[in-house]
């Protein structure tokens, strides 16, 4: 194995980390999988700074955890985009036509409303999970408001979008949830295991998987359903380069659909399994070499042998150490093109134009394999839904003084407002 020593664990050299993350930034790419170790988190909280305006559209209440629904059978790998979508598993490179800005829901308040919060908890078998509801003072008890829950698969980033690191932390969470509750939507959004309140909720690498993350998820959809004031549920998956943060979207889509929500907008989905994913972030980050190995090792995951790496292995035992291979095996199982499919609710995918994270094609690619599925290109938005440009030229510690692309809001609420609620 190829011994890394200078790409040590990224989480225990701070300037390493800025420097990497910046390589991954710069090319696009992203490291699939920071550290998993939980340490207390940022605590500041700030109000998100005033919305200026319209989107550019392209095509204490406790919950008990439930076992999770068995997963989709597994089938092979999709090979690059092809031409047309097949029939019985959609593949990439159906034509997407890009779909008009969505016009102004008439059910959106004329005037920013104002709105409370709500602290609430999910019990699980492992511990307690915390969130916060955002209520707007219209809501009623007649299911008179729409909710977006904002599904959380980070490890890294609390509810707010504060990193336990306190480096590069965007606020993204507590913004957007403050802007849609001001039009009038309930936000839900809430520390995943390892984050935020909820820290004490994650045991070590071996216990977590991405089955835990999915049952979290339904888990909150099952509590904010109890609560006669919401009406339809929106999930909102986004998918982020950083930690086992990629993966959101996916999980977006795997819980609307065990859960039947009402609608679904999933932000820069990837349209590959995890493996493939892992294979073509390694080709174009790192050297030959290494590359390589980290094919070999994929390989060796698929087939059902573990590799046995140890911290001299350097970046390959911060990719797939032995604590990790159960998570990228969970999630592995799962083809983004076949889950997209089986939806038959509202949808629509989202990339930014500034969002270097990931290509563009594969959001396209998972719009393509649903007819339900619209494709929106957002002018200038990064993954942490801002100004790209500002985002990009701003110290890490200074990017939570952005506010959420006002055409992402416009989006965002035009979409949640326009969904109906499904009859049981």
């Amino acid at each position: 194995m190829t011994n890394s020593r200078g790409l040590k664990f990224f989480s225990e050299q701070p300037i390493a980390l800025c420097l990497v993350a910046f390589v991954f930034v710069l090319f696009g790419m992203t490291c699939p999988a920071f550290s998993q170790t939980t340490s207390q988190p940022g605590s500041s909280k700030k109000t998100a700074p005033k919305q200026s305006k319209k989107a550019t559209g392209k095509k204490d209440k406790q919950t008990q955890e439930t076992k999770p629904a068995s997963p989709s059978t597994p089938t092979p790998a999709p090979q690059e985009p092809v031409s047309k979508p097949a029939v019985e598993l959609p593949t990439a490179g159906g034509s997407v036509v890009a779909s008009p800005p969505l016009a102004r829901s008439p059910k959106r308040p004329k005037q920013p409303l104002k709105f409370t919060s709500e602290e609430r908890r999910l019990s699980t078998t492992t511990g307690t999970l915390w969130g916060t509801l955002l209520l707007p003072t219209t809501a009623t008890t007649t299911a008179s408001v729409p909710v977006l829950l904002i599904l959380n698969t980070n490890t890294v980033y609390d509810r707010d979008g504060i990193s336990r690191h306190n480096r590069d932390s965007s606020n993204y969470g507590q913004y957007l949830a403050e802007a849609l509750a001001g039009e009038g939507i309930a936000t839900f959004r809430y520390d995943t295991r390892g984050s935020g309140k909820s820290r004490d909720a994650y045991i070590d690498d071996d216990f977590h998987d991405f089955e835990r993350t999915i049952l979290d998820a339904c888990g909150w959809v099952d509590s904010l359903r109890k609560d006669k004031r919401l009406g339809a549920i929106t999930i909102l998956g986004l998918s982020r380069p950083n930690d086992f943060g990629r993966e959101g979207a996916l999980a977006g889509i795997i819980t609307a659909y065990r859960q039947q929500v009402d609608g679904l907008i999933m932000v820069a989905p990837d349209s590959r399994r995890w493996l493939r994913y892992m294979r073509s972030q390694a080709a174009a980050t790192f050297p030959e070499g290494t590359a390589r190995e980290i094919d070999s090792l994929a390989s060796m995951l698929e087939n059902g042998r573990r590799p046995q790496l140890t911290p001299k292995d350097g970046i390959l035992y911060d990719l797939m150490r032995p604590s990790l291979q159960k998570y990228i095996l969970s999630l592995n199982k799962y083809e983004p093109l076949a889950e997209i499919a089986k939806l038959t609710i509202p949808i629509i995918g989202v990339h930014g134009t500034l969002d270097f994270s990931i290509g563009d094609e594969h959001t396209r690619n998972m719009v393509a394999a649903n007819p339900r599925a619209q494709y929106f290109s957002v002018k200038n938005m990064s993954f942490n839904l801002k100004d790209g440009n500002q985002d990009l030229a701003m110290a890490p510690m200074e990017k939570k003084k952005l506010p959420i692309l006002p055409e992402v809001v416009d989006l965002f609420a035009n979409f949640v407002w326009s969904i109906e609620k499904q009859q049981p």
